[in-house]
């Protein structure tokens, strides 16, 4: 079976995911905050209604959905490092010990 991945291009690629699970992370804070100024403006048991439902069905799963994201980027960059070192582990067995 031949295998062939860019783990140079990988670790960027982890980088870029991770960096946009942040951006969701504070984004969703953002979501967050905008929910709770809702009250502001509307008041009432339609008001407490619809933000409970909204903050508890949505809003409060979004933080483990960035986890979720960060830990795919984690996980490129990771199969990223092994697929360096099986290449740098076959490059030497084929060079006899020796790698250049």
């Amino acid at each position: 079976m031949k295998v062939k991945a860019d783990s140079s291009r990988m670790k960027i690629i982890g980088d870029n995911i991770m960096n946009n699970a942040s951006e969701f992370a504070n984004r969703a804070k953002e979501l967050e905050n905008q929910i709770d100024e809702i009250i502001n403006d509307w008041q009432g048991a339609d008001a407490t209604r619809y933000i409970t439902l909204l903050k508890e069905n949505y809003i409060s799963h979004l933080p483990e959905l960035a986890k979720i994201i960060n830990a795919y980027g984690l996980y490129i960059k990771d199969a990223a490092n092994i697929y360096a070192l099986l290449e740098s582990s076959t490059l030497e067995h084929y060079n006899g010990g020796h790698t250049e």
